[in-house]
Formats: structure tokens, sequence, C-alpha cells
């Protein structure tokens, strides 16, 4: 900033200095046109910028003095692109005060400025002198030369800049645009429409009013956002000073007040600053950034209420040099919600990477009345209605998920270190109260530890961990996660069909997976989720369903209709292993007393699909008979199909595999005939021949 300030500086001085000149020439030569390369020179010696002036030089000096440049641009000798252009540009300066020793400018005006900011992919400003020259200009010899003659005139440049005593009256520039952009970071900005004014300005620290109002573009939104800004400056560039007072910062239905400190400007800079914020809907503001339900959808908000009255004010204190930038401070206040939190950014160097600490601390966060409660009962009401229930929203997200790979953000993890922490007293979400959050993080070497102490939730407790290891060409992730007790009935599924168990769930999870995007975790974790639910009472409606088509194909039937649609387990528990994601390969395990289910299969989240082989067995003693059933049918593995779209009715899910069943069945008629025929033989056979017999029989059954 010290530097660019410098660069005004000295190309104001050398208008003036030229002017002074042109202006004692004139009672000699009729034409001061012919002093434009003089001038443009006196800019390349002072500034190392070339200044190309293509229209006409004006000159006025009764009754004051003052020189107009049409149709002037600014570059820089290692860049062919321009760095500024205006249509015209005017200064009006006292000639006597000026032979005196001071600057006092009348007046600075510009009309049609255009100012460009440009960074390349490797970095690279257009405006860096030293900077390697671009592709296709050919000025190393003026870059040199421009150089050269800037460095040895430096100290006589500074000299006479700090000799002179330098104010303006008035500044004015009207249609003025920047334009903003940076290849490297892949962001650009236009602030268009831009008005300037000022009075008394001068760089010897008294204070002077500064008013501006521009509209700005960024490629991130289609339409423009307009602002206003107002504040009282003091500049003191001797001693490299500036100080923003009494600041407002105006974008609808925002406004900002505070000030800014500033020193160094000449060495090393440092700043500090406040500001405030008043109390406005934030959804206003998105509305005036122009958020777009794209954008929403993008910020993973879909359905947020924008019709509530969400009202929200902040205030802000920082600090920070040419190494880090710190938030000592900030103080959010949305509703009843108030929000604390404090962070430091030290910038990366050729030694460190990115350093960032933080914490962040509120009370009572409710994000319930950001989504409309007359859309949910709409939509329950449709669920009711319609005879093929909807998919239910946990079940969505992951099907979006999987359309759309996320990469995993490696290069993030490799580029700075991290620590911090995210407390949060109370949050409630969809009539879910989440009560005690504290959220710990740390990212050094590469390595990403996320670790969450116990939450109260839903009437248990729940905590662990997630490490993402970056340092290998695939991400490696690691999770270990434990729900304790809680309540089945309080995780109220969106479908009620779903809700066929109640009791206090336990749950242990432990999985490793990797892999560059979201896909590969999912197709690569292996692990385990144990389970299992106490105090339960279970629909065994699906069970009853199946085993009844089972004995449906028994030449003697069973009493399966009389079993209770409602049973509690004394042992309700089971698991889940995974070794080559989701999808194929699962085994699962599942125990309720005397009900074994056991089997392989997987889940398709792009399609919403699932298919599973599995063993249904009802189990003899010793195990507590919970589920009756005649003796011959125990411990008899029956195959069971699970194969459908999660979408589906949960009475479509299951089915048996009938071919198989009806063989289990034949060999069941076989091995009682053998029993009955083992029997008589037993008992009416001579000892001596049973064995011959046996054999002849059994290979007659067989």
């Amino acid at each position: 900033m010290g530097n660019f300030l410098k660069v005004i500086l000295k190309l104001v001085l050398s208008l003036l200095a030229i002017g002074v000149l042109l202006a004692i020439s004139l009672v000699f030569l009729a034409n001061p046109n012919q002093y434009k390369s003089t001038l443009e020179q006196a800019v390349l010696n002072n500034t190392g910028y070339q200044l190309n002036i293509a229209g006409d030089l004006d000159l006025v000096f009764r009754p004051y003095f003052g020189i107009t440049l049409n149709d002037v641009r600014l570059r820089n000798p290692n860049s062919p692109q321009e760095l500024a252009s205006t249509s015209a540009i005017s200064l009006r300066a006292d000639l006597g005060a000026l032979i005196r020793g001071q600057l006092l400018v009348k007046e600075f005006s510009a009309s049609d400025f255009h100012v460009n900011s440009y960074i390349n992919s490797d970095g690279h400003s257009i405006w860096d002198l030293t900077a390697p020259l671009d592709r296709g200009t050919s000025n190393t010899s003026v870059g040199n030369q421009a150089n050269t003659n800037r460095n040895s005139g430096a100290s006589e440049n500074d000299a006479e800049s700090d000799s002179l005593v330098i104010a303006f009256e008035q500044i004015s520039i009207e249609n003025a645009s920047i334009d903003i952009q940076n290849i490297e970071q892949g962001y650009r900005y236009l602030i268009a429409n831009l008005t300037f004014a000022s009075s008394d300005s001068n760089l010897e620290g008294r204070p002077f009013p500064i008013d501006a109002n521009f509209e700005l573009n960024s490629n991130s939104t289609d339409e423009s956002q307009s602002f206003w800004f107002n504040t009282t400056a003091q500049v003191d560039l001797e001693n490299g000073t500036a100080e923003l007072d009494e600041i407002n910062l105006s974008l609808t239905p925002m406004l900002l007040q505070g000030g800014i400190i500033v020193s160094g400007l000449n060495d090393a800079m440092t700043f500090n600053g406040n500001l405030q914020s008043n109390q406005f809907n934030i959804f206003d503001l998105l509305d005036s950034l122009n958020i777009t339900e794209q954008d929403k959808a993008v910020l993973a908000l879909p359905g947020v209420n924008t019709d509530t009255d969400q009202q929200l004010n902040f205030s802000i204190d920082f600090s920070g040099d040419e190494t880090e930038f710190s938030l000592t401070e900030l103080i959010a206040n949305l509703g009843n919600m108030q929000l604390e939190a404090n962070a430091n950014i030290r910038y990366a160097n050729e030694f460190l990477p990115t350093n960032i600490s933080y914490d962040v601390s509120t009370n009572a966060l409710d994000l319930s009345r950001l989504f409309p409660e007359e859309d949910v009962l709409e939509e329950e009401n449709e669920l009711a209605s319609d005879s093929q229930i909807n998919q239910f929203t946990a079940t969505m997200a992951p099907r979006q998920a999987a359309e759309t790979d996320i990469e995993i953000p490696v290069e993030l993890l490799n580029g700075m270190n991290m620590l911090g922490s995210i407390y949060i007293e109370s949050l409630v979400f969809d009539g879910r109260q989440f009560n005690n959050i504290n959220l710990f993080t740390n990212l050094e070497n590469s390595v990403l530890d996320i670790e969450t102490q116990t939450i109260d939730a839903f009437g248990g407790q729940i905590q662990g961990n997630i490490r993402l290891d970056g340092r290998s060409e695939e991400s490696a992730l690691t999770t270990q996660l434990s729900l304790q007790q809680l309540n089945i009935v309080d995780l109220a599924l969106t479908r009620e069909d779903l809700n066929a168990i109640t009791g206090r769930l336990d749950v242990e999870v432990d999985y490793t997976a990797s892999g560059n995007t979201v896909n590969d975790l999912i197709n690569t974790l292996n692990g385990s989720t144990v389970f299992a639910i106490n105090e339960n009472l279970v629909d065994i409606g699906v069970i009853k369903q199946v085993f009844t088509a089972i004995t449906a194909l028994s030449p003697t039937g069973d009493a399966i209709q009389q079993w209770p649609d409602i049973m509690q387990f004394s042992d309700f528990s089971g698991y889940i292993l995974l070794s080559e994601g989701i999808k194929q390969d699962q085994q699962i395990k599942l125990r309720m007393d005397n009900f074994d289910l056991s089997g392989t299969g997987g889940l398709d989240l792009s399609d919403g699909s699932f298919d599973y082989q599995l063993a249904f067995t009802l189990l003899g003693d010793p195990h507590l008979q919970t589920i009756q059933i005649d003796e011959r049918y125990h411990d008899v593995s029956w195959p069971v199909q699970c194969a459908a779209m999660i979408e589906d009715e949960v009475i479509q899910y299951c089915r048996p595999d009938f071919t198989e069943v009806r063989e289990i069945f034949a060999q069941m008629g076989r091995n009682e005939i053998e029993r009955r025929l083992d029997d008589t033989i037993t008992d009416q056979v001579p000892e001596q021949l049973q064995d011959t017999v046996q054999g002849l029989l059994r290979s007659l059954l067989n």
C-alpha cells in the first residue's frame, strides 16, 4: 500500500512539475503538445511505468494553473496489458504555492477512469515491475531502462516528495471502474460505476472526508451489488500511517460502521480495526447478494424458509500485519442465539504452511425456524395419500452424493495446519435437540483429526472421531463412532413403515477407507458396525410374512398367523461387516433370541436399491423360545432374498427362495421317512441285519 501511494504521488508530482515547465515555455511556444513525450519520459523515470498520452495536452494558467491530459493510458513495460486508462485527467493547482514548495491541488478530476489488476497463474501481477516478461512483448530494453532511471533517481525523488507540502482541495472521480482478476486463485471482481469525492485531502495527517459508491460484480453471481461508503480519513505519508474513522459501508439492508488504523506504510505494515453492523434480516441480505435457489442447493440449504424473520447483528475486532491476520473477537446475535468466536491466520512462508487457529462457541442454536412447517405437513399428507411411499430424506441425500462425486480437498490438507474447537450448548433441528456439542479439529502435516466429546442426543449419548490422512497418493480415512442408549422413537424416521422397532440403541462403528473422492471412500469401506437394542419392542410383520409363505409349501402347514405382531426380545443384537465398500460382500448377522438372520449382499446408492441373500433360522434349545414354532422347523436355515428399491414398501422387501424352500421340504420329508424306517428297523429287524437293511433303504430313498 505504501508503494502504491508513492507511485500515485510521483505520478502527480511529475505531471505538476512538467506542467510548470510547460507554463514557462508557453511564453515562447504556442503548442504544448510537443511536450507530451517529455511528460511521458518523466513519468517513466519517476515511477517505472509507461504513460501514453494519445490525446491533446491542454494547459490553463489563468485564473489558476491547470493541466488536462486527454486519452491517457498507463502500462507496465514488462506486460502488454494496460494498467489504467482514462478519457481525461485534470489537475488544477496553485502555481504560486507550488513555487514555494507547496503542492496545493485545487482540483483533481478524472472521468471514465479504468484500472486493471491482473494476477496470472504463476502469481505475477501486471503491476509488478520485477515480474518476468509476458510472452509476446518486446519491451525488455524499455523496462530495464525504466528501472535503471527510476532506481538512480530514487533518493532524489523521495527527497523532493518529502520537502513538499501536499494538499487536495477537491478530488472528483466519475464513472470509474476496477477489474480485479486472479487466475491463480480463480476469482474475478469488477467494480463499476465508481464515483469518488473528497475535499481538503492531504497526506500530512489532517482529517478529510471520503464519499464513494459503486457496483460490485463477481464471477459467482449474475447480478451486481450496490455499495455506498463514506469515512473520515487521516493519512500521514511521512510517518507511514493512515486512519479511517467513522466508516459507513452500506449494502442493503446491512450497514457496517467502525474504524481502521494502519501503520508502517513505509516499511512493515500493521493494521487493526473494529466494525459493527445494524440489525438486519439475513435473508434480505441474501436477496441483495443474489443468492439463487441453485446457490442454496450448493450451500446445502434446500427448503430454507426465506420468509422467516431472522434478525442478525454482529461486531468484529481484528488486527494483523504482513505475516498474520487475527480476528480478535466476533460476536453475532441471530434471534436468541449468541455466537462468540476468535481466530488467527498466520500466512505461509518459505518454511511453514498457513497456520489457522480458532475457537467458536454459542448458546442456543435453533435451526427449526429455517425450515417451513407447512411444507413438512404437505409432504406428510402426500406420503399418506400416495400408494407408493416416496423415498425419505435420509435415503435421498446419499443418492445425490453418489450421482455427483465430490473430491477430497487433498491440496487443502497439504497446504495448511489448523487447530480449533467448536462448542454449541444446545442445537435444535427439525424438532430434535442436541446438547453439549464439543467438536475439536486438528490438521497438521496433512493429517486431519476431528473429535467430538460426548453429545447428549435422542435420550442417549454420541461420541466419536474421524481421521483423514492426506500424506499418501490416496487419502486414508479412519472413523470410530459410539452411540449409547439412543431412544429409537426420538430418531423418528420420516417413513412410518420403517419405525418397526422401539427401544434403546447401542452402536459401535469402526471403519477404514481410502481414495480421493467420496465415492472412493464409500467403495473401499472396511470394518464393522456392531449394534444392540435393549428394552425393545419389535414389529415382526416381515418375519411372519416370510414364514407364512414358507409354511404354505409345507405338507402340514403351521400356525404362523398365531404369532403376535409385536414381540419383545431379551437379546436383540447383531453386526455388519464390510470388506470392499457397501455395494457388495457385506456380511450381516442379527440375533433376536431364537431367531437368527445371516447372509451377504450390498446396497447400491446410485439407484437406491439393495440385494441381500439371507438365511432365516429359528433356533432350538438352549435358546430362549420367544418365537414359537414346531420343533421340526428348528435349526433349519430358510433361504430368503431381500432385493428391492429402498423407496418400496417394506412388505415388498423380502420373500423366500421358493425353489430352495421346496427342496428343503423334500429333504425334510425324506429325513422323516428315514427316521421312521430307522425306528421300525430297530424295533423289528434282527440286530445283525439292521445295518444291511438301513443301507438298502437309504439307497432307494436317495
